[in-house]
C-alpha cells in the first residue's frame, strides 16, 4: 500500500489522468509569459525615448553630412584654382567668361584639371558643388560653381571692347562681331584678395540675391521678390550659411552670405575687383 501511494503521488506530480501537463507547470509558463510582456504605458515610454534620441541625432547627422559636402566642395575649388593658375601661367590672361567661340571658363579649364589633360570634352563633377540643389518654380536648380566674371560692375558697352577695357572681374568682355578682351594676369593687383570662383550666387545692388553660373556683387538687374526669397534661402542653406570661394592665389575660404554678397562696404567690394578698388558706383560708358 505504501508503494502504491508513492506511485500515485508521483503520477499526480507529473501528469494528470488524461495525460496533459500539470497545473503547476502550466502556472509557471503563464508566469514566464507575464514577465516578458510590456504594458501599453511601457511601450509608449520606449517609443518616446526612441523619438527623443532620433530628434537629437538627426540634426547632428545632418550637420556632419553638410560638413562633408563643404569639405569636398573646398577640395573641388582648390583643384580648380590650381587649374586656373596653370592656365594663366600658360596664357598670360584669365579665361573669358563667355567668348565668341562658344567656350566659357569651364571648357577652358578642363584640359588643365588636376594638372593633366582631360580626355573628356565636357565639364566634370568638379564644376558642381556636392551640396544638394534646390527646387524653385517646379524645376531643380543645380549647385553650380560661378566665375567672377564682372566683379562689382556688370555694365559695359561695345566702346569698352573697342577701347581694350576688360572690366573689373576676371571674365573680361566679349561680344560677337565686336571682339573680346580678356583680363591680363598683371591686372590682378592682389591675387590673395581677389575672388576667382565659388558657389554660384550673385549679390544685387538692391540687396537681393540671384543664382547662376556667374558670381559677383553690386550687380544691376531685376530679381523678383519670390526669386530673392528662394535664392536667399538656398544660399543660407548651402554649407550652413557659408559659401566657399577660391581666390586667384589658390586658397579657398568659407564666407558668410551677407558679408560676401550684400555688404557694400569698400573692404567687401575690393575682393571682387581686379584693381582692388571698391567701385561703389557703376561707371557707364557709351559709344
Amino acid at each position: 500500500m505504501k508503494a502504491a501511494s508513492s506511485k500515485n503521488r508521483m503520477h499526480i506530480g507529473t501528469m494528470n489522468p488524461v495525460g496533459t501537463r500539470s497545473t503547476a507547470s502550466h502556472s509557471l509558463e503563464l508566469s514566464s509569459q507575464c514577465m516578458i510582456a510590456f504594458t501599453l504605458i511601457e511601450l509608449l515610454i520606449v517609443i518616446a525615448i526612441i523619438a527623443l534620441l532620433a530628434s537629437l541625432l538627426l540634426p547632428v547627422l545632418s550637420r556632419a553630412k553638410a560638413s562633408s559636402h563643404s569639405a569636398v566642395c573646398r577640395s573641388n575649388l582648390r583643384q580648380l584654382a590650381i587649374a586656373l593658375n596653370v592656365y594663366v601661367d600658360d596664357n598670360g590672361v584669365y579665361p573669358l567668361g563667355d567668348s565668341n567661340d562658344g567656350k566659357g571658363w569651364m571648357e577652358r579649364l578642363i584640359p588643365f584639371r588636376n594638372g593633366v589633360v582631360s580626355v573628356s570634352g565636357k565639364p566634370t563633377g568638379q564644376f558642381i558643388c556636392p551640396a544638394p540643389g534646390f527646387m524653385f518654380e517646379g524645376w531643380s536648380h543645380p549647385s553650380f560653381y560661378g566665375y567672377n566674371v564682372m566683379g562689382t560692375d556688370n555694365a559695359f558697352s561695345e566702346s569698352d571692347i573697342l577701347a581694350g577695357r576688360f572690366g573689373f572681374g576676371l571674365g573680361g568682355i566679349a561680344k560677337e562681331g565686336v571682339g573680346a578682351v580678356p583680363v591680363p594676369e598683371r591686372a590682378v593687383k592682389v591675387p590673395s584678395d581677389m575672388i576667382a570662383f565659388g558657389d554660384g550666387f550673385v549679390g544685387m545692388k538692391d540687396k537681393k540675391i540671384s543664382w547662376g553660373s556667374a558670381i559677383g556683387q553690386n550687380w544691376i538687374g531685376f530679381v523678383q521678390p519670390e526669386e530673392d526669397r528662394a535664392y536667399r534661402a538656398a544660399a543660407q542653406k548651402r554649407h550652413g550659411g557659408k559659401l566657399n570661394m577660391a581666390f586667384c592665389d589658390g586658397h579657398v575660404e568659407a564666407i558668410k552670405v551677407h558679408p560676401l554678397l550684400l555688404d557694400h562696404s569698400p573692404s567687401a567690394q575690393r575682393r571682387w575687383n581686379n584693381d582692388h578698388e571698391p567701385h561703389l558706383f557703376h561707371e557707364f560708358t557709351f559709344p
